[in-house]
């Protein structure tokens, strides 16, 4: 049997706690703004990757089509996505965040990361100092490219 070290004990338990403080701030920000998992899927999917087509928007949910549409029409008339003809196929309509949808995205973030802005102001300088070389040393360890 593989024994667990006391390093990645700790790394296992802060990954469970990142994920659980993290989702339960989204998951409220969700239901505050009554999002659905495929709007929130949407939205960030344009913020991150920018328009996209319907079929495209289907395929990533794995839903229809015409279910596609659907959402994205209610999203438009929630003013989040605007629908604009390609500049290469006037036949396709691309779907693109609107400055509402940004914002929308935006807020989302924060309200992931709230938790991490509280923890980091109730901690005494010398463990900030601390905990900010450790974090800076596994940032720059897993920014790197592994080959």
């Amino acid at each position: 049997m593989n024994e667990i070290s006391p390093l990645q004990q700790a790394l296992n338990t802060w990954s469970t706690l990142y994920m659980q403080q993290s989702m339960a701030g989204f998951m409220h920000f969700m239901r505050q703004n009554s999002l659905s998992y495929s709007q929130i899927s949407v939205l960030a999917r344009l913020q991150q990757h920018g328009p996209t087509d319907i079929i495209s928007i289907s395929r990533e949910l794995q839903i229809s089509k015409a279910g596609a549409g659907q959402l994205i029409h209610r999203m438009n008339q929630a003013g989040w996505v605007e629908l604009n003809s390609s500049d290469t196929d006037k036949r396709t309509r691309l779907i693109s965040l609107t400055d509402a949808g940004k914002q929308l995205v935006q807020a989302s973030n924060q309200a992931r990361q709230q938790w991490m802005t509280e923890l980091a102001a109730n901690l005494p300088k010398d463990q900030k100092d601390e905990l900010l070389q450790a974090l800076t040393c596994l940032i720059d360890r897993f920014s790197k490219p592994t080959i």
